[in-house]
């Protein structure tokens, strides 16, 4: 299988599933051979995207901070790491206690 019919590229493969916990559908394209393995690799490459996306221009606004000295910036990083744990702790115990549809935009639905 190749993709684009300017310039194709491949041989390629195609992974496609459905998450159970959140019914959306992944697919995914790989030019190496996939698999569940693949899902779960993909998976944990977004929650990775993600938390770095919050700690350089959602959240935390680290990119802004503009701090130079390498002491306040390791001061600065251990304040979002424990930000970090006290807020995936609280979204955890949101979760367990079925109330995740009240404070998650991305969970209107239920």
């Amino acid at each position: 299988m190749q993709i684009t019919k300017t310039n194709p590229y491949g041989p390629v493969n195609l992974a496609l599933a459905r998450d159970s916990v959140s019914n959306e559908l992944w697919y995914i394209v790989s030019d190496e051979p996939t698999s569940l393995q693949t899902f779960r690799e993909y998976g944990e490459r977004f929650d990775i995207e993600e938390e770095f996306l919050d700690e350089k221009s959602n959240g935390f606004q680290l990119e802004k901070s503009l701090i130079r000295s390498p002491i306040a910036l390791s001061r600065l990083c251990l304040v979002m790491a424990i930000t970090t744990l006290f807020l995936t702790a609280q979204g955890q115990e949101v979760v367990k206690t079925g109330q995740r549809r009240l404070v998650d935009c991305h969970n209107a639905s239920g």
